[in-house]
């Protein structure tokens, strides 16, 4: 059941992850055709660029923030699932698994939320700016 949990934590993070890296790659190409589609910079364009790599340094250090936390948490799961075995009865066992569980499921909710909500704000960014590049 660990393992499976495990698993699928993984992979739920893996596919946000890859979803936002998605979201990232159209940006840029949003970006690039309306650079190439310009003859010459407007300041329009230049704020967009800046406005891109600014959320491409805080996108990347958010998923430097998770790792790192993730990391964080995976150690502190298993130092405690390590200390289960020395519960002394099925009623302390019970507890002790119990809230692991709870904990492990909370943990889970929270770094899923996280995730949605960055790529919910890459996703309006991105549409603002493909707004403002078929407008320009």
């Amino acid at each position: 059941m660990n393992d499976q949990l495990l698993d699928d934590f993984r992979r739920m993070s893996e596919s946000l992850l890859a979803m936002q890296q998605d979201l990232l790659r159209q940006w840029q190409r949003i970006l690039l055709s309306s650079r190439s589609n310009a003859g010459e910079d407007s300041e329009w364009e230049k704020a967009l660029q800046k406005r891109w790599r600014e959320l491409a340094v805080e996108t990347l250090n958010k998923h430097r923030e998770l790792i790192d936390s993730t990391y964080k948490f995976s150690n502190e799961f298993f130092e405690r699932a390590l200390r289960i075995a020395d519960a002394g009865s099925p009623d302390e066992y019970r507890q002790m698994v119990d809230d692991l569980w709870s904990q492990a499921f909370v943990n889970l909710r929270e770094r899923s939320e996280s995730q949605l909500r960055d790529f919910y704000k890459i996703a309006a960014m991105t549409f603002e700016f493909s707004r403002k590049a078929a407008a320009a």
